[in-house]
């Protein structure tokens, strides 16, 4: 896997991104979103945008980092539905808001993968969606009480991909390597 240190943790994203295809009765929750949370610097964003989003564009739905509630809901329902949307860095996106401003997208969220978000005179019903967010587990402690409210988490939620000092190492050595190869690179295709 071109993502060094994500082997096994990479199952769960893409096992998740899957549920996206699942076919099940009306009014039945089935998309597995899920929070990533690992230190800067492992490779969420390598997963996330560049193998798994650059591999399926028609499903993947990748948003640039400081994105508001207010400018989501005006996409329209086309934007989101059956649609597997893609945030590397929440707490990129949440610095630099208000309080005021993060609560209105945390609360987007969880209102929107329910199916149904309204605001204003923007209304986006009978979604089905799925998140796949990645957060720098380095920072988790600023921001946990507005990003973790249960019912946010019973929507997203999160798993811990531990990386240790020998992975951290080994996955800036294979960086580095990749960098300084002339070749083109092919990323594999996960489909």
């Amino acid at each position: 896997m071109r993502t060094k240190g994500w082997s096994l943790a990479a199952i769960i994203p893409i096992v998740n991104s899957m549920s996206i295809n699942l076919k099940v009765p009306q009014g039945t929750r089935k998309l597995n979103s899920c929070l990533i949370v690992a230190p800067r610097g492992s490779g969420k964003s390598e997963l996330l945008e560049h193998l798994l989003a650059r591999s399926n564009p028609e499903h993947f739905v990748v948003l640039p980092p400081k994105i508001f509630e207010s400018e989501l809901v005006t996409k329209g329902r086309d934007f989101f539905h059956n649609k597997i949307v893609v945030l590397d860095d929440l707490i990129v996106t949440f610095e630099g808001m208000s309080t005021k401003q993060r609560q209105q997208l945390v609360n987007l969220w969880t209102k929107l993968l329910e199916g149904n978000y309204a605001r204003d005179k923007y209304t986006l019903s009978n979604v089905s969606t799925l998140v796949l967010f990645g957060l720098a587990s380095e920072q988790l402690d600023r921001f946990r009480d507005e990003l973790m409210s249960a019912t946010f988490l019973d929507r997203v939620p999160p798993f811990k991909h531990n990386v240790t000092r020998e992975m951290k190492r080994e996955i800036l050595q294979f960086r580095a390597m990749r960098q300084s190869e002339n070749a083109p690179r092919q990323p594999p295709v996960i489909k």
